[in-house]
């Protein structure tokens, strides 16, 4: 894992060009865009991450909680950030992952688990 490398989460992905994306790199930082009609805005910029394992290979816990248009994440359940994002959005969840320098790039999930959490 190199310090550009990125992976991360898409989530309220509407379409190829209208979706959330949540970057993380390997230099222990992180990101959140909003892509809607093509362009990028960014939401958080970069910001280094508090209790990130980084030496390959890492094993991080990153979790989203999103609700009523409040974004709180976490990594290994510490929280990072907090923001004001859309409301009443609907859409898939995915993951990605991107390699800059290198040709190749190796990605293992263990354990993952996607909740909706129903609010009374």
């Amino acid at each position: 894992c190199e310090p550009l490398d990125r992976f991360g989460i898409l989530f309220w992905h509407q379409s190829n060009n209208d979706f959330y994306r949540l970057q993380i790199n390997c230099a222990g930082q992180y990101r959140l865009e909003l892509i809607q009609g093509g362009q990028t805005f960014v939401v958080h910029d970069w910001e280094s991450a508090s209790q990130m394992a980084l030496a390959a290979p890492a094993i991080n816990r990153l979790a989203l909680w999103v609700h009523e248009g409040q974004l709180q994440f976490y990594i290994n359940d510490v929280f990072q950030f907090e923001e004001r994002i859309a409301q009443d959005r609907r859409g898939p969840l995915g993951v990605f992952a991107r390699t800059v320098l290198g040709e190749a790039m190796t990605v293992r999930f263990s354990d993952l688990q996607v909740y909706r959490v129903e609010i009374d």
